[in-house]
């Protein structure tokens, strides 16, 4: 629930007397939302050692945002939004691993960044709105019907957009407009001017010095409102800023490993339907490639998802499953590249902005397969944890969410 934080009206006339006023305001909301968990490997690869399950507190990406609006008469607005991220339990992990660490400071856990959320400035009238900042894109396009209180870890992101991930988060330097609904019908269209990155950071233009490859790109997103159903189609083709010798220029900071992302493009195409009486369904399929920037090698592979959800008074079950077929490396299928995953939540409605769920998932790898479960590794699946090919990872959680 949004709650009005601040209105006041700001006098034109301090400026200039007998100017018009303009009203301003600010309104806070968030989550919070965190979970007690059993993690657990199975079919461990013979390359892996030590423990193969442990219990911990995760966070679900819990957040305060700050939306600020302004009207600027004839029907125009100024916007603006903050979005806080923050983790319950700790700050991101080591900044280094622990295995190789040698000072104290390596050691320390570090800040999350502020900037780390859905953040912008913009204009928005009846004509749709425009925007600067950064965005969850593409990557947040399923057809996942699941309650608000499920595990953040059954997120269907490594597998339905295991090629065109988008960061798995925000994307950074992008303008996008996003249309008003006409008919039920909406349009989306961006651009970023360096959109990937590695390590998690914040990535700035690095497009000057004669070894440098400028970044770029784009995203369209088009979603219906028909009837009980809502249909969508998005699409993103991007690429990072590469840099091609191990500075970009003489004293530049920018190490060749922050821009060596590989080259995304993805369609998806979904949609959800309103049965009534409680039940909704969701469905969809999305085509994607990536192309290593060195090399020029095209991998592709193509996903599946189905998802459904019931509910009745306070209670709500759901079920999800998703599938990425086998890889293909330049036209050759790379057997057992494939992965899958089913989720079975439960939530139960304390009240309308508070939630306790509770989650069972497991992703198996075929026998080559690499991935793992969503969500920056740091916090919610141990800051040392890497998939390895074959195995499957199992979380049992309970989980309470809260919305204000």
């Amino acid at each position: 629930m949004n709650k009005k934080l601040l209105a006041v009206a700001v006098a034109g006339a301090l400026a200039a007397p007998g100017l018009a006023m303009a009203q301003s305001s600010v309104t806070i909301s968030g989550i919070l939302k965190g979970s007690f968990d059993q993690f657990s490997i199975g079919n461990a690869n013979t390359a892996r050692t030590g423990n193969l399950s442990e219990t911990r507190v995760s966070d679900h990406s819990s957040r305060i945002i700050f939306n600020m609006t302004e009207d600027l008469g004839g029907g125009l607005k100024a916007i603006g939004q903050f979005d806080l991220r923050f983790n319950l339990d700790q700050t991101s992990r080591l900044t280094a691993d622990y295995t190789t660490a040698t000072t104290t400071a390596t050691m320390a856990p570090s800040v999350n960044p502020v900037s780390s959320g859905n953040n912008h400035v913009g204009l928005a009238g009846s004509w749709g709105s425009v925007k600067l900042g950064r965005q969850d894109i593409y990557y947040v396009d399923t057809a996942s019907v699941l309650p608000s209180s499920a595990h953040i870890g059954v997120t269907s992101q490594p597998i339905f957009h295991s090629l065109a991930s988008m960061n798995a988060s925000r994307t950074p330097n992008l303008a996008w407009y996003e249309s008003p609904r006409m008919s039920g019908v909406r349009g989306i269209v961006a651009y970023s001017t360096n959109p990937l990155r590695a390590s998690g950071t914040n990535e700035a233009e690095n497009d000057l010095g004669t070894n440098s490859r400028k970044g770029g790109g784009v995203h369209a997103k088009l979603d219906a409102n028909i009837g009980n159903a809502n249909v969508f189609y998005s699409f993103v083709n991007a690429k990072s800023d590469y840099v091609g010798g191990t500075m970009a220029a003489a004293g530049d900071s920018i190490s060749t490993t922050q821009n060596v992302t590989a080259n995304q493009k993805g369609q998806t195409i979904g949609g959800t339907y309103n049965f009534g009486g409680g039940l909704k369904a969701g469905l969809g399929y999305s085509s994607e490639k990536q192309v290593t920037v060195s090399t020029g090698s095209t991998t592709k592979a193509n996903a599946a998802q189905a998802s459904i959800a019931y509910t009745t008074a306070a209670h709500t079950i759901g079920y999800e499953y998703n599938k990425v077929g086998d890889k293909s490396v330049d036209g050759v299928s790379t057997q057992g590249s494939n992965a899958k995953s089913s989720a079975f939540v439960y939530d139960y409605a304390l009240s309308k902005r508070t939630n306790v769920g509770a989650s069972y998932f497991v992703m198996t790898n075929g026998s080559a397969g690499t991935i793992s479960p969503f969500y920056q590794g740091n916090n919610a699946f141990g800051g040392q944890f890497k998939s390895l090919a074959g195995e499957k990872y199992t979380i049992t959680s309970v989980v309470l969410r809260h919305a204000f």
